[in-house]
């Protein structure tokens, strides 16, 4: 009896402390920590990602379609495939990486390194612009913009970063009230909204941009179909190969003698046109 005494008091003691656990258990445990931790942060970026695809591809068409003046209050998230966002949205996006990720770097740094990092901006947003700019004024001045800041750059190289010590510094900060951690965030707020709305006007440009260069359409007899949108297609009346005011609204069901078309580049007629002198 005495020695199942000693064989519980030593489960026990066991049980109760943490350091009597065996070695191979805390790595376990670990492990199953950061597995879950990796498993949270994918669901979690899944979850964003997808809402800001769709609304990166509305954007997208917006802009597509206004190059074509035809109507996108009909658009919803609902109505786009996911082929779309694979091939639309996420070429538009991937240039403009470099551009937010630069943007970033420029939050952190001080002095002379923050004006080499505007210097960084400004000449990748130029030569994204040369692309999705139209007339020939606009590409030269932008074309020029990106020269300048690429030949300074290459010229001038930006001073070291000086080198921060190992001390701690965080006894003599002072602490910082919640009204001053507000303000110190809000005062980035115009400076973020801008860079959003210029990444969203681009996506838009992209779009045009590429309805402009585009060759390939489904057609019918004397339509073009603009786009599909779930079970619903947009289609455009042809006057003489160039896209007309005429929009329509059909189920895909009801398009007959459909067919994959070289027609483009399409030209498309302007809303309004001087009246002819008598």
């Amino acid at each position: 009896m005495s020695h199942y005494k000693r064989i519980l008091s030593f489960l026990r003691v066991l049980r109760s402390d943490p350091k009597a656990q065996p070695p191979k258990l805390g790595f376990f445990m670990s492990a199953k920590k950061f597995e879950l931790s990796v498993f949270t942060t994918l669901v979690s970026l899944v979850a964003v990602l997808g809402p800001f695809s769709y609304g990166v591809l509305a954007l997208y068409e917006i802009g597509r379609l206004g190059y074509f003046n035809a109507p996108v209050d009909f658009l919803q998230l609902g109505s786009f495939g996911f082929a779309d966002v694979i091939l639309k949205a996420y070429p538009s996006v991937i240039p403009m990486a470099a551009v937010v990720a630069l943007s970033v770097r420029f939050l952190w740094l001080k002095g002379v390194h923050r004006a080499y990092a505007v210097l960084h901006i400004v000449g990748l947003f130029a030569l994204l612009l040369i692309n999705l700019v139209n007339g020939a004024g606009w590409k030269t001045f932008w074309i020029c913009v990106a020269a300048v800041s690429i030949l300074f750059l290459l010229i001038k190289n930006p001073p070291a970063l000086p080198e921060t010590g190992n001390e701690s510094q965080e006894g003599s900060r002072q602490v910082e009230t919640r009204d001053q951690k507000f303000w110190r965030i809000a005062r980035w707020c115009p400076a973020l909204a801008f860079i959003v709305f210029i990444l969203g006007w681009m996506v838009s440009a992209y779009g045009a941009k590429n309805a402009e260069l585009e060759t390939y359409y489904w057609c019918t007899k004397d339509e073009v179909v603009l786009g599909f949108y779930g079970d619903k297609v947009l289609t455009s009346k042809l006057q003489n190969g160039d896209v007309g005011h005429t929009f329509s609204i059909r189920d895909v069901k009801t398009l007959t003698e459909i067919s994959y078309q070289k027609i483009g580049p399409l030209k498309v007629i302007p809303l309004w046109k001087p009246a002819l002198g008598r």
